[in-house]
């Protein structure tokens, strides 16, 4: 191996041990003072790297460089960040809007970069959500001073993913709610009034201010364009493009380097120099500046240094999202190009031409690992249309010259309305076959995507011209084989917060729904969730009673599948707003269902005994299931557990889902002595609201001698299953 190679492969090391560090954070750190000693090591001998042997101890000296890196910046995050005990104190804020979203209980705004003033603390945040009860008025460079209290957002483990755990573990993410919407206070300008619709005008905040573009984004989200919807490396190359187009006037190399340089860090400056922004500009800053010089530039070697580098400055980086894509991406650009092609009668005329082509194609195959790094989708779509991206950024960027000429011209401004409009309509078509070419897998855990990547760099880089592609399909094919859907019949309690849900799955992949409520983590949606349990088709399912946190996901289902409800609740769900159209039937005890090989039997509402409230009221399921069953009794609580129908004990697992999700108002004593449980679930949040599961409860379980699970802690819990032969 050349000596080159082996100063990359230092470089590297330094982002293996820094990741490393973040996966085992318990292991031996060094101190403050050691990651100084470290680097001071390690420049010694990048001064003598032309010994063979001395480049050879690169490596292990930059893995402990990139140990000793995240050491040093957890003792800073310490002193910079909100610890959960944090959590409940009450801050006097202010901060720049960047972004308003409506929900169902008021608005979130996104605050970037908020400044604590009271009490003074030394908290930097990258940026904050605060809930309020009201959408702020519709101000243009809006900012806000609020009081709020500090809270911790944990989303529930609907399914195991390694990085999220990471994130959470070292990056607890934060959310403010006010205390006073009273004493909120806002500044900004009014809104110059224009004839653009909602969508032209994010266009124009975009390209002027890096603004937020919720409804592009929700048009382009499903391709894999997210990327194009903020500032990124992308747009830095087209900014760098069409700096150079102008000064191609300027005769002088130094002048035309300079004015280049000083151009893109304008443009970075203006837009924040946020991550994406700052990793683009300083690689071509650097990428100019050896041309400039007379250096060969040697794209690995510039990636290579740059990505050390940006993990030495902030280790931080290596558990965001924007950091794998950006820097997955620019490799496979860098390895994708390959040697230039040398013209000689032998090599095809079009080669040179789709040198380019083959870099996106390259670029597209290692972001592929990343995608399930940090999500579930193995999206081939987005493959395709990524390789288009440059023509996409163009077109949105002749829509934002429009809009811009819309601002005062209202002609121009129903021009491009008319074509927004033509727009829309043509990606609503377009997403219908969003499914067609989509797959979805467990998340991958980081060392599996490290070994991907490092597998598709040796494979494009050492490998044949046309040898390095076929050794690409191969390891994506073999890359779909991992962490594939569940397969075979199984019953399963999901994490959904303070919600509740289960599966019932049969051996041909059709399910049964046991309550359909509470939330999902952001990156995810109830559709996938679905197909990684591997449920193919719904065929049905209960939802135990009137509220939200029992039905929420049924609003994005087939409204043509059939869901039993209580009786005596029917005229609510006929009449919601959202669900009046579903297939509602409302039953009562001695129901039955058979889902493969369980039985589903009613022992709740019985005929002629009305329920005391909505809760009381709730279906109570018995489920039966090979060895075993399974009492689900919703939100029912003690006023009528005397009156469910129990199987008398039998040499048979017992496993009881408690009701209200661990309330002291249910699992009371005589169902325990009753139903003699030998397991006890519990649905509920973590750090939720209601102290569930109840300490009592949690005792009451202890003196019978049941074992607890609770999906706040377990995330969501297998009770049976039968795999596939």
């Amino acid at each position: 191996m050349k000596t080159r190679h082996f100063e990359v492969a230092a470089f590297v090391a330094v982002v293996a041990g820094a990741l490393l560090a973040w996966c085992y954070a318990d292991m031996p750190a060094l101190q403050p003072f050691g990651f100084w000693v470290v680097l001071v090591v390690a420049g010694c001998l990048w001064c003598v790297r032309q010994r063979p042997s001395v480049v050879l101890m690169l490596v292990p000296v930059g893995a402990i460089l990139g140990v000793s890196a995240v050491g040093a910046h957890m003792a800073r995050l310490r002193q910079v960040r909100p610890v959960p005990a944090d959590a409940g104190r009450v801050f006097l804020i202010e901060g720049t809007v960047r972004e308003i979203r409506t929900t169902a209980h008021g608005a979130v705004l996104v605050v970037r970069r908020p400044h604590f003033i009271r009490p003074q603390v030394p908290f930097r945040l990258r940026r904050l959500a605060v809930y309020v009860p009201e959408p702020p008025p519709d101000w243009a460079d809006l900012k806000v001073r609020v009081w709020i209290r500090l809270k911790t957002s944990t989303p529930p483990y609907t399914v195991p993913h390694p990085m999220r755990r990471l994130q959470e573990r070292h990056l607890p993410r934060f959310v403010g709610s006010a205390t006073s919407p009273r004493l909120m206070t806002y500044q900004g300008r009014p809104r110059v009034s224009s004839g653009l619709n909602p969508a032209n005008r994010e266009l124009v905040g975009l390209f002027l201010r890096n603004g937020a573009v919720p409804i592009w984004r929700e048009r382009l989200g499903w391709m894999g364009l997210g990327h194009l919807l903020s500032i990124s490396g992308l747009h830095c190359g087209l900014v760098w493009l069409l700096l150079k187009w102008l000064l191609a006037w300027v005769r002088s190399p130094a002048r035309r380097t300079g004015a280049a340089c000083c151009g893109m860090l304008l443009f970075a400056t203006h837009m924040g120099w946020q991550d994406s922004v700052a990793r683009a500009t300083l690689f071509l800053l650097v990428f100019q500046v050896l041309w400039a010089v007379g250096r060969r530039r040697c794209w690995l070697r510039v990636w290579s240094v740059l990505t050390a580098v940006s993990v030495l400055l902030d280790p931080t980086c290596l558990l965001r999202q924007g950091f794998w894509y950006s820097y997955a991406v620019s490799l496979g650009l860098v390895v994708g190009l390959g040697p230039g092609v040398v013209r000689s009668p032998l090599v095809h005329p079009w080669s040179p031409r789709l040198r380019w082509l083959r870099a996106l194609a390259a670029a597209q195959l290692f972001a592929l690992p990343v995608g399930l790094l940090f999500g579930v989708r193995l999206n081939w779509a987005a493959f395709f249309w990524n390789m288009a991206g440059f023509p996409l950024l163009l077109g949105l960027l002749g829509l934002f010259v429009w809009a811009m000429a819309g601002l005062v011209s209202p002609r121009c401004a129903w021009v491009v309305n008319s074509l927004d409009e033509h727009i829309a309509g043509w990606f609503q078509v377009m997403r219908q076959s969003e499914g067609l070419l989509c797959e979805v897998r467990f998340p991958w855990e980081p060392a599996v995507v490290v070994l991907a990547l490092v597998l598709l760099f040796c494979a494009l880089h050492y490998g044949g011209r046309e040898r390095r592609w076929v050794l690409c399909l191969v390891l994506v094919a073999a890359g779909r084989c991992h962490q594939t859907p569940l397969q075979g019949a199984r019953m399963v309690v999901l994490d959904v917060g303070q919600g509740s849900c289960a599966l019932l799955v049969a051996e041909n992949g059709e399910g049964w729904l046991l309550d359909a409520g509470g939330r999902l983590p952001p990156f995810i949606t109830f559709e996938q969730v679905l197909r990684l349990y591997g449920v193919r088709r719904v065929r049905g399912g209960l939802v135990s009673h009137f509220n939200r946190d029992h039905y929420a996901f049924l609003e994005t289902m087939d409204p043509g599948v059939p869901f039993w409800v209580p009786a005596a609740q029917l005229p609510l769900f006929v009449g919601h707003p959202l669900l009046g159209e579903r297939r509602w039937l409302g039953v009562e005890a001695g129901v039955r269902e058979t889902v493969g090989a369980m039985q589903v039997r009613l022992l709740w509402p019985q005929a002629g005994r009305p329920a005391v409230n909505a809760n009381e009221g709730s279906l109570v399921a018995l489920v039966g299931v090979p060895g075993g069953i399974v009492l689900v009794p919703g939100d029912a609580g003690v006023l009528s557990e005397s009156y469910w129908d129990l199987p008398p004990p039998q040499a048979q697992q017992r496993v009881l889902v408690l009701g209200h999700h661990g309330s002291r108002s249910a699992t009371g004593t005589p169902l325990l002595r009753r139903f003699q449980p030998d397991l006890a679930v519990v649905s509920c949040g973590r750090n939720n609201a209601f102290g569930h599961p109840h300490p009592t409860v949690v005792a009451r379980l202890g003196r019978f001698g049941v074992k607890t699970w609770v999906t706040a802690e377990r995330g969501t819990v297998t009770l049976w299953r039968r795999e596939e032969p």
